[in-house]
């Protein structure tokens, strides 16, 4: 088809059903393609949330680069230095290995994933594995993990939002033959008990609610393992805690988390 006829097919539906910004509602007056020709050189981000959000709130995104702390991978203020430890990490207290994080949890990153996670905006799983992936690539090397987990919902959870949001960002890394992704296993892990939602608990009560709420399945499949584990957020670190110390006690060699957007407090 050729190219002049596309773009103006894409102009003509986006005055018939025009998009509007997830984050302020913006209308996106023109496609994809038409916005990024405007923008010659886009960054990863821009293109994939082309289609969901206006250019002011792609500006917004925050990308969690260097320097950052080797361990939990929070961002440091001054951009001056190369990686290293965070006081935190110092004090120790992390049971994984390693963490990293897409971007930081604030303006336009955090209302698409606020769409996604609660406003079944399902279809957003699509750009941010895309996002996702692009991190796991970045941080990890093809030979480096053996099985990636979710973090698992109780199933009174799931069948409320009916679906598991950190699954979804990896489901398509299961019908990859490429060697670089390693195997997915979404039932590895358990949520055995209710807790309750995490938002307004303190780091005290997160690490009180989630304490003995997980469980492994089957131990003999996960022993001596390299595992990585998916998440939406990275807030308090509680959750990938917890569910770390489980899989390490169940046999796992060391856990690494990977999640969408880092919480910086």
């Amino acid at each position: 088809m050729p190219s002049f006829f596309t773009k103006g097919l894409h102009a003509a539906l986006s005055i018939l059903f025009p998009l509007k910004c997830l984050s302020c509602g913006t209308r996106i007056i023109s496609s994809t393609e038409i916005r990024n020709y405007s923008n010659p050189k886009p960054n990863h981000f821009s293109t994939i949330m082309a289609a969901y959000l206006c250019n002011k709130c792609i500006s917004l995104f925050n990308e969690i680069s260097s320097p950052i702390c080797v361990t939990c991978g929070k961002p440091f203020i001054s951009k001056e230095g190369d990686d290293r430890l965070c006081d935190q990490c110092i004090r120790g207290g992390n049971h994984f290995s390693k963490a990293r994080s897409v971007g930081i949890y604030d303006h336009s990153f955090r209302q698409i994933i606020h769409h996604y996670k609660y406003k079944n905006r399902v279809y957003l799983s699509k750009p941010l594995a895309q996002l996702i992936e692009k991190s796991y690539l970045t941080y990890w090397q093809s030979n480096e993990i053996d099985i990636v987990i979710p973090v698992p919902l109780h199933i009174k959870r799931f069948r409320q939002r009916g679906f598991n949001q950190a699954y979804l960002l990896i489901r398509q890394w299961e019908k990859n033959t490429q060697t670089q992704f390693p195997i997915v296993d979404q039932h590895a892990l358990i949520r055995t008990r209710w807790t309750d939602p995490m938002v307004r608990l303190s780091k005290k009560q997160r690490v009180s609610n989630l304490k003995n709420a997980f469980c492994v399945s089957n131990p003999k499949a996960i022993h001596h393992k390299r595992i990585l584990l998916i998440d939406d957020v990275f807030t308090t670190g509680v959750t990938v805690n917890e569910c770390t110390k489980v899989l390490l006690k169940a046999g796992a060699k060391r856990v690494d988390i990977l999640t969408l957007a880092r919480v910086i407090l």
